[in-house]
């Protein structure tokens, strides 16, 4: 083999480049955290979904109730709660936490 010693060393990083948070470098515990997370959010999203689908149908209080209808908003509510709360996470933590730039 050649020695490689001679040629020009390519840098990788870039002088601003941001840090890598040390939660991100958990790796497969900071996945099992996040499966965790949204676990207990679609349960509670679930149940805070059906109690409001219920006390809706009461307040409306008609007497044709389609179980079509129930469904897909027993299922796509929990979901579209659970998408709003990490977006608003996500939102929320970029603006208490700014990663810091490196110097030089």
């Amino acid at each position: 083999m050649a020695n490689d010693s001679n040629q020009p060393r390519v840098e990788t990083q870039r002088s601003n480049s941001r840090q890598v948070p040390a939660v991100l470098q958990l790796g497969c515990a900071h996945l099992l955290g996040i499966l965790a997370i949204t676990g207990v959010l679609l349960l509670f999203n679930t149940l805070a979904v059906s109690i409001a689908y219920q006390s809706w149908l009461e307040i409306r209080s008609s007497s044709r109730r389609d179980p079509r209808i129930a469904q897909t908003i027993v299922i796509i509510g929990p979901l579209l709660l659970l998408f709003l709360q990490y977006w608003l996470y996500d939102r929320l933590r970029d603006w208490l936490i700014r990663p810091k730039l490196k110097d030089g």
